[in-house]
């Protein structure tokens, strides 16, 4: 019985492999340039992290697994950089 057990358990995990890892596309935007390597904002920079994940369905049973991450740093009211890499 405990063998039993033991054999549906194993048989109910689902398997995951990692097939392939790329970089599909990256931005870099500087909209404070080049006036920003001029003068040293005067506000503190801030950082914001964002992700985003997306998943599709290739074959059966291969899935693509898209994630999104966007770095935008802002002085006060202010774009300096944003970075996005997916």
């Amino acid at each position: 019985m405990a063998e039993e057990n033991q054999t549906n358990e194993n048989e109910q995990q689902v398997a995951f492999q990692l097939q392939r890892c790329y970089l599909k596309d990256a931005s870099v935007e500087m909209p404070a340039a080049p006036e920003l390597f001029a003068k040293a904002p005067e506000a503190q920079p801030e950082f914001e992290l964002q992700f985003e994940v997306a998943t599709a369905a290739l074959e059966n049973p291969i899935h693509e697994v898209c994630v999104r991450a966007t770095v935008t740093v802002k002085a006060g009211d202010k774009v300096l950089t944003i970075v996005e890499c997916k």
